[in-house]
């Protein structure tokens, strides 16, 4: 589980733009769109998650494909790591005010959500609570 969590919190951390555009997702992209766009975007979010799912597959043998696509293995854990990518994204790049007191008091400091630590807990968190229902 945790190369798994650390193989997607490097990745996410690689790809800033893509956290940006999870953490405005269903706030701003998915607003004022037809149908037709979001049938699209749905349909090609499930191809994306199902080859996601054959990845978490690959790192957790205790998931059969069965148990993995039944159970939403790949696809919960896609869509809880990314849903949370947005949120830890947004998170981890402080206002200048917030920064300011961060350097002010190193106590503070300890509550700074970080990338690519926070990313791969909330992930090795997801991936164990999917092999245990499993």
């Amino acid at each position: 589980m945790d190369a798994l969590a650390d193989l997607l919190a490097t990745t996410l951390t690689d790809r800033p733009v893509l956290c940006d555009l999870l953490a405005a997702q269903s706030a701003v992209l998915e607003r004022n769109i037809s149908t037709d766009v979001a049938l699209r975007y749905e349909q090609g979010l499930r191809e994306h998650g199902l080859r996601l799912a054959a990845v978490v597959r690959a790192f957790l043998a205790e998931l059969d494909d069965s148990d993995a696509f039944q159970l939403g293995a790949g696809t919960l854990l896609c869509a809880g790591t990314l849903l949370c990518a947005g949120t830890v994204f947004t998170a981890c790049r402080p206002t200048p005010a917030m920064a300011a007191a961060y350097d002010l008091d190193p106590s503070s400091a300890a509550m700074r959500v970080q990338l690519p630590d926070t990313s791969r807990h909330l992930v090795a968190v997801f991936a164990s609570g999917l092999v245990a229902r499993a």
